[in-house]
């Protein structure tokens, strides 16, 4: 393999891995917050606990927006993200139903994936620069459609309420009054952050000077077996959990 593309690798996996060990953290406090009640952490539950929650899915959705570029297999890729999402909202709707996931992270991924894969050369077409800055404002722009709302702050505008009526206008961020979903991660506006990690590829050159080279074997190989951590991490804090509570 050539060598600064085998360095990328250890940085993007290295960045994937810190963002892995993060969500996992992350998720034993929700668990112990909400599921088994056992804690009530305040700034868990406020603005700081949001912050981290944020921060750790835009490190996820911006890598692989950047991953896409050199992903020769995309279409076997989302198919196999989309399988693990729906597995998932099966098995929390069956054992969970309190905590169900619909349209999760996993089934944006893979959708994600499949469509930016689909679109790379007409995407390419755009200066990488006007590409990561429009897609970054598209994103700010559009953050608040499932809230109801479009734009920013006091410049934002109130959408028709009829857009709010369907499963299907969930799953791309017009989220309906009685849906429900512990992970909800809707097309808009989370497409557009993905979009930004797809030109973010060409804004730092495609490759990673030796000098950013990250190795650290337990981050690194969290980082690179990130779904199977994510399938699996849930279940064993789960069980970890009920038996010593």
């Amino acid at each position: 393999m050539d060598k600064t593309i085998s360095r990328r690798y250890n940085l993007i996996d290295f960045i994937r891995g810190i963002a892995v060990i993060n969500m996992m953290l992350y998720h034993f406090l929700w668990d112990l917050n909400y599921a088994f009640k056992a804690v009530r952490l305040e700034w868990y539950r406020g603005i700081y606990g949001f912050i981290w929650q944020q921060c750790i899915c835009w490190v996820f959705i911006l890598i692989s927006g950047y991953c896409i570029n050199f992903s020769r297999h995309y279409v076997k890729r989302a198919l196999t993200v989309l399988a693990c999402g729906m597995l998932i909202s099966i098995a929390t709707v069956v054992f969970t139903p309190e905590s169900r996931i619909t349209f999760g992270i996993l089934t944006f991924m893979g959708t994600a994936m499949l469509l930016v894969g689909i679109l790379k050369k007409y995407l390419s077409k755009l200066p990488p620069a006007a590409g990561f800055l429009s897609s970054i404002f598209m994103f700010l722009v559009c953050y608040d459609i499932p809230k109801g709302k479009l734009g920013f702050s006091v410049f934002a505008i109130k959408l028709p309420q009829s857009l709010y009526t369907s499963l299907a206008g969930t799953f791309f961020g017009f989220m309906r009054n009685d849906f429900y979903s512990s992970d909800y991660y809707p097309f808009l506006p989370w497409i557009f952050l993905f979009i930004a990690g797809f030109y973010l590829f060409e804004l730092s050159g495609g490759v990673t000077p030796e000098k950013y080279d990250l190795f650290f074997a337990p981050i690194n190989l969290a980082g690179r077996y990130t779904l199977l951590v994510y399938m699996l991490h849930q279940p064993v804090i789960y069980g970890i959990l009920m038996l010593f509570m």
